[in-house]
């Protein structure tokens, strides 16, 4: 009896694995499940053109905005994302001409803009502006009375851009091939080569991990609890680079090198002292030691 059971149980699981067997495997030949794969390639601009057109939306004031009304697209390829934890919804996207931040108000962006992941996107009806002088596109938001760019509605997003082919992740470029133009080159990716990071002995990290008590790092952090910041000056030159590190990233309690080439998304940081470079690294990737 017992082997009629088993035999039952036997040919009963065959049957389930054949039907299994035949079920279809995904395929995505109509597109893909993210972005609306009906959006047709046409009027693409670059980002050159886009920053000329409303450049004085960045230069008059740090956080003036418009909206987008011409119907103009961009085609470009993924170059930052939250997957190393030092972007918090955003991407950054380049072309050959340049790159530039999107904001966009969803977590797990890295999903299905990966990098080197190619983009069309349709403008109309976003906006573009500045966060403190960063060239930005997104949408806006109330911030206590002032409207200003922040970040693009995850659903009104997703009607925004179709993902084309996935590429070989962009090169950066040298840093010193693009420092001295702050206003033009800001938002692309490049590698500062041998830069003397750690200026004393004391074994500094980027940033402390997050946590509710980092009391003890307030002396290098200030108030903040979500960033730091190291100010250094390039070797030989006098230009400012603003190294910054969230206390979520996950390098983020890496020791400092002293000696080494970092790689990531240099943007512009305006403050009182005039503009700045500022650096975001991606992840532990970027950080080539070439001295402890």
């Amino acid at each position: 009896m017992k082997t009629i059971k088993y035999l039952s149980l036997l040919l009963l699981g065959l049957a389930m694995a054949a039907c299994q067997g035949d079920w279809d495997e995904p395929s995505y030949d109509g597109g893909t499940p993210y972005g609306d794969n009906s959006i047709v390639e046409h009027n693409v601009i670059t980002l050159a053109d886009l920053k000329a057109k409303y450049a004085n939306k960045i230069e008059s004031n740090g956080y003036m905005y418009e909206e987008i009304t011409d119907d103009v697209q961009l085609k470009v390829v993924v170059t930052g994302n939250d997957l190393g934890g030092n972007f918090y919804k955003q991407v950054c996207v380049q072309d050959e001409t340049g790159g530039i931040i999107i904001a966009i108000n969803q977590g797990g962006l890295s999903g299905s803009l990966a990098l080197g992941q190619e983009l069309l996107i349709n403008l109309k009806g976003l906006y573009y502006g500045a966060y403190g002088s960063q060239p930005q596109i997104g949408m806006l938001y109330n911030n206590s009375g002032r409207l200003q760019i922040g970040q693009i509605n995850k659903y009104v997003w997703e009607k925004h851009y179709r993902l084309l082919q996935r590429k070989d992740p962009l090169q950066p470029v040298d840093f010193a091939s693009i420092y001295s133009n702050v206003k033009n080159n800001c938002g692309q990716l490049a590698t500062i080569k041998d830069l003397t990071l750690r200026q004393s002995s004391e074994n500094l990290l980027f940033a402390p991990a997050y946590s509710d008590d980092i009391a003890a790092f307030y002396t290098w952090i200030g108030s903040n609890k979500n960033y730091v910041h190291h100010t250094v000056n390039i070797n030989g030159t006098s230009t400012k680079v603003i190294i910054r590190t969230s206390t979520y990233a996950r390098f983020a309690a890496m020791p400092l090198p002293k000696r080494c080439n970092l790689t990531g998304i240099f943007t512009r940081y305006k403050d009182s002292s005039g503009d700045n470079w500022q650096l975001l690294i991606r992840s532990s990737d970027d950080i080539e030691v070439l001295e402890q």
